[in-house]
């Protein structure tokens, strides 16, 4: 049996050891097919879609190394489902730094992770949230399998569907304020096709467009299948980057408020994924550069510091809020009071970093970070092309600049929803950064 099993793997690291680089792709359909709960509203349960929601798995390799990237039409990975993703991948023989994990965050996604999806734990369908497991490794899985000599590129070309969404601390549309209008690639061709296999692209803004009691990937998917349908028979997968702060620009006739979609005002959404799509299409045609070389990835847990916690004073009167989740953070941290328990000032943050040869990065951050974050990252990591992805492996919430905490206003104040005990303190900026860099140039 150990001799059958040693020939059954021979395939995959024969072919390894032959090429430079290899790729496989792989997508896996997880739209709820009984009543789940959406994530983010405290809702019954529903099971009608708009849209497939999808897992998806970049698998690439090379000598001696292989990593696989995952993105999912959900609106966070959280502990709990990623470590049981990392240990069921083990027998691939993957290592937690090899897998990047990065959800979407489509409001159209279903509820997979208590307090993170602003749900009770007993509001998760558990029988659902191991279908997501399931479907996820098996992705991971069928990318690996998948693997086989191929090309990779990265390009990038412009996108102007998304804008800030913070004006002096308000959700407001912000039309000066930082946005990264990139739509990235990293492109997989077989060595001697020119039709892509595979396309991975990366953009930073949130798909919070339809918001009915529907299951979708909002503007994302809509992209993904105009792209697909250019290229038949290429996988395009999509990768969120650091969009926290940033919107789909869906306004008002004035142009002053935003304007939060449904199924009757789907078409606009679905115009927004084509225009995505075109911009994919202008990227393929424009200078794209080889990715190439050594594989490392690494992932390390720091501590993200947080402002002074709330009086116990402040945390009785918040008891009585008429908002569900206030109180129940009220509660959670008067729990630590009545204890004589330490209230912590810090709370944990991963991240994570793939290098591909000298010159190509993949940078993975927790939570909904904001623009700037990425932008930082980027620029101090510069001559290396760095993607700064958001939204991975698991979440803090939203993680926002140094600038934007004293404005204060949505993304600085629900915190509480998370059951943070309080909001972050502006030096995490500098030391997300500084750990984010560091970690990349020690791949």
């Amino acid at each position: 049996m150990k001799t059958l099993c040693l020939l059954l793997m021979a395939p995959l690291w024969v072919a390894s050891a032959a090429s430079e680089m290899q790729a496989g792709a792989a997508v896996e359909d997880v739209t709820p097919t009984w009543g789940v709960r959406k994530a983010f509203v405290n809702r019954p349960p529903i099971k009608a879609s708009y849209y497939p929601v999808q897992v998806m798995a970049l698998a690439i390799a090379n000598r001696a190394a292989r990593v696989v990237i995952v993105t999912a039409d959900i609106g966070y990975f959280c502990r709990e489902i990623t470590e049981q993703i990392h240990a069921r991948a083990r027998r691939f023989g993957l290592t937690p730094g090899q897998i990047v994990l990065n959800a979407s965050h489509s409001h159209s996604g279903p509820a997979i992770c208590p307090v993170l999806d602003v749900l009770e734990a007993d509001q998760i369908d558990r029988r659902y949230q191991q279908f997501f497991i399931h479907s996820t490794v098996r992705a991971i899985q069928r990318a690996l399998a998948g693997l086989r000599p191929a090309r990779l590129a990265t390009s990038e070309a412009a996108c102007d569907v998304c804008i800030n969404r913070r004006l002096n601390g308000k959700m407001e549309p912000n039309p000066s304020g930082p946005r990264d209008r990139r739509l990235r690639l990293l492109t997989v061709r077989d060595s001697d096709a020119a039709e892509p296999r595979a396309i991975l692209f990366l953009f930073g803004c949130h798909p919070s467009d339809v918001n009915d009691d529907s299951f979708g990937a909002d503007f994302f998917g809509f992209a993904r299948a105009a792209g697909e349908a250019r290229h038949p028979g290429t996988i395009v997968l999509s990768a969120q980057g650091t969009g926290g702060d940033v919107r789909l620009d869906h306004r008002d006739a004035g142009g002053q408020r935003f304007l939060w979609g449904n199924l009757a005002t789907l078409d606009f959404t679905k115009r927004a994924g084509e225009r995505v799509a075109q911009s994919l299409e202008e990227a393929l045609e424009s200078h794209s550069t080889p990715v190439e070389g050594r594989i490392r990835s690494s992932t390390r847990q720091i501590e993200l510091p947080l402002a002074s916690p709330p009086s116990r004073e402040e945390v009785s009167q918040a008891i009585g809020s008429s908002d569900l989740w206030k109180a129940r953070w009220a509660r959670s941290v008067m729990n630590l009071y009545d204890r004589s328990a330490k209230i912590p000032r810090t709370v944990p943050y991963t991240i994570q970093a793939v290098s591909i040869g000298s010159s190509f990065e993949i940078v993975a951050l927790d939570g909904e970070a904001f623009t700037g974050l990425g932008a930082q990252i980027e620029r101090r990591l510069s001559p290396r092309r760095t993607f700064v992805l958001g939204y991975s492996n698991t979440s803090a919430g939203y993680i926002p600049t140094a600038d934007e905490i004293p404005k204060g206003g949505y993304e600085i104040g629900v915190y509480y929803w998370w059951l943070t005990p309080a909001p972050f303190a502006p030096e995490l900026e500098r030391t997300l950064v500084e750990s984010a860099v560091e970690l990349a140039r020690k791949n």
